[in-house]
């Protein structure tokens, strides 16, 4: 697995400005496509993060503004439906559900969050979970 720096791909005017009080986060992001050479892999994103933002707001932000090649499951996005469960820092949770101002650290020093597919969820491609009619009764608990 190799770790790659991706905020090289946006240019600072294309970015939107970091909110006052906002906390920088490094996502380490668990990446897989068959459809390239480098297998499993993980790409790291320095990513702006308020106290009240969710962890699926960081996710998105990822998308929308670092890499839009990064795929993930999402629906509801208020903890009802369950499709976008990942492991967070080792644990299968909710990535609406997760709160930032849990995940910040309080002395101000530097954060890592390690976002990879939920267990209960084969990868076919990237960080996207495998989440259909038929794997339901499997589905996360919407309590994390």
């Amino acid at each position: 697995m190799t770790t790659l720096e991706k905020n090289d791909n946006a240019t600072v005017s294309e970015l939107p400005p970091v909110p006052e009080g906002a906390t920088m986060v490094t996502l380490k992001i668990a990446r897989f496509n068959p459809e390239d050479d480098k297998g499993q892999h993980w790409d790291s994103f320095q990513v702006p993060a308020l106290p009240t933002d969710r962890m699926l707001n960081l996710l998105l932000y990822v998308k929308g503004y670092l890499d839009g090649t990064l795929t993930f499951r999402r629906s509801c996005a208020h903890g009802v439906c369950g499709s976008d469960a990942m492991r967070i820092n080792g644990v299968n949770r909710l990535a609406c559900k997760i709160l930032m101002k849990d995940m910040l650290p309080k002395d101000g020093k530097p954060v890592t969050i390690t976002i990879e597919p939920s267990a209960a969820f084969p990868s076919r491609r990237t960080s996207s979970s495998t989440w259909s009619r038929s794997s339901t009764r499997s589905a996360p608990s919407s309590r994390s």
